[in-house]
């Protein structure tokens, strides 16, 4: 199972297998290492990507797709960079994890460790957070209601003014049907007063029924996308308000990404013999096949009358063709 364990971050199994006990194992350790930091990194993708959108789908593709980019990310600064079959073997003896991924690695676990610290404390900013639905739950009803709710209130007060005149002239109108004068006159300015108040009450009728629709339809909305919201940025401005706590959090999560390259370090012989295995393999593999081209090529060239012998090769190391042949020099 060793040789399947370490090809998990990208170690080819055959030159694993070729390796010794202490060695396979060695690279089986590099690649286990890189599990915790790749679950945390999932997790905590997910998690952001849900609380800036709220869609739990969202958020599991985010999750995956960070997980495999660096996964990618760790496979080709521990296992995908070795040493070319063309480079000297000397160049294996000082063969050491790349700097760049690891670069790649501290960025993006610094910016992947915020939404982990966010998760961590929720409890804490909770309060904070439903304070704050509050407040603009309660500005939004000012501004939404208010322009409404100041029109039934002076309504109102018209409605009032209008029922003391209202009863006024009634007590007039009563005291002119005693007297039998003026009742016509008293009559008709209780019918206006009448009318008016009609009006106002058909008014404060149409307002209540806006208030009504405004708290069902508007307000309600606006509630309900309160209580959905996660507030993203408030909690990372309450997050980095304690920034000892937040900078322990993204340092304890770049070490949990660059672990299989600080492992890899740790076991830099193992790794240098896995290189010379496939950088032995690979240059074989190569070699042979370079020689069976040269043959086919010489088979098809010996069918045309005017070939003599093999063409010219202009670099003695063939087919790496990193030295070249002097003028001169002949090879066959």
């Amino acid at each position: 199972m060793t040789p399947r364990v370490a090809s998990w971050l990208g170690y080819d199994p055959r030159a694993v297998g070729a390796l010794s006990a202490g060695h396979a194992r060695a690279l089986a350790v590099v690649s286990l290492s890189a599990l915790p930091g790749l679950v945390m990194t999932m997790l905590s993708a997910g998690y952001g990507a849900w609380l800036a959108s709220g869609l739990v789908p969202l958020g599991v593709a985010v999750g995956v797709g960070a997980g495999l980019y660096l996964f990618n990310l760790l496979r080709l600064s521990i296992a995908g960079g070795g040493v070319a079959p063309h480079q000297p073997v000397k160049d294996i003896r000082a063969w050491s994890p790349r700097v760049v991924p690891l670069v790649m690695l501290g960025v993006v676990g610094v910016f992947l460790a915020q939404p982990l610290l966010l998760w961590g404390l929720r409890p804490r900013h909770d309060p904070t957070i439903a304070a704050l639905r509050t407040s603009l739950r309660t500005l939004h009803e000012a501004a939404v209601l208010g322009p409404v709710q100041r029109a039934l209130a002076d309504e109102i007060r018209r409605l009032g003014l209008l029922e003391e005149r209202r009863a006024l002239l009634a007590s007039k109108l009563a005291l002119a049907m005693k007297d039998r004068l003026g009742v016509e006159d008293a009559q008709a300015a209780l019918t206006v007063v009448d009318a008016e108040v009609a009006a106002v009450n058909a008014g404060l009728e149409v307002l209540r029924l806006e208030q009504t629709t405004l708290e069902t339809g508007e307000l309600a909305v606006y509630a309900a996308h309160l209580e959905r919201s996660h507030f993203l940025l408030r909690r990372l401005q309450l997050t980095w308000a304690d920034p000892f706590m937040t900078l322990t959090g993204s340092v304890l999560m770049l070490v949990l990404l660059v672990l299989p390259w600080v492992t890899s370090g740790v076991v830099v012989r193992a790794q240098r013999a896995y290189e010379l295995q496939r950088w032995a393999a690979t240059r074989a593999l190569v070699e042979v096949a370079w020689a069976r081209a040269r043959e086919l090529e010489n088979a098809a060239l010996k069918a045309w009358p005017t070939f003599t012998e093999p063409r010219l090769d202009l670099f003695t190391d063939a087919p790496w063709n990193q030295v070249r042949r002097k003028p001169g020099s002949r090879h066959g």
